[in-house]
């Protein structure tokens, strides 16, 4: 029976190139066009909206293990100049590239600590650029 649906087990996160889906429990790209209204002079309801700033965020979750947190495997956690990375999802079960984020920096990190389950550790990301599956394969 053919899979029709996607699910995080098929998916294999590169970081640089080295493979990172050790311990990760989630993946959450976000695509922000940064549609802004256009009004006409006088009428309070927009005519139409317009793509502004493109914003393309990520947030990684992944089991927090002391001395072994994500954070440290991607970068020095203190480092007050971080690297840029570039992620990329990969489709394991056809080995396409769905999504590529390009030039990748650490925003935020956080950690959540929750009675009865393993401790959690997040980390959002700002790209400066996002390829889809299409742009991948035709080298865009």
């Amino acid at each position: 029976m053919a899979q029709r649906f996607m699910t995080g087990n098929r998916v294999i996160i590169m970081l640089d190139g080295k493979r990172v889906g050790v311990a990760i429990q989630s993946f959450s790209p976000s695509d922000d066009y940064g549609q802004q209204p256009v009004h006409q002079l006088g009428d309070a309801k927009a005519i139409e909206y317009v793509d502004g700033a493109h914003r393309y965020s990520i947030t990684v979750t992944a089991v927090f293990i002391e001395d072994d947190s994500l954070a440290n495997a991607i970068f020095a956690a203190d480092s007050e100049d971080p690297p840029e990375v570039d992620f990329l999802c990969i489709d394991k079960r056809t080995g396409k590239a769905t999504q590529q984020y390009i030039r990748c920096t650490r925003a935020s990190k956080s950690r959540s600590y929750t009675a009865n389950q393993l401790a959690t550790e997040n980390i959002a990301f700002n790209a400066c650029d996002r390829r889809s599956e299409a742009s991948i394969i035709a080298g865009a």
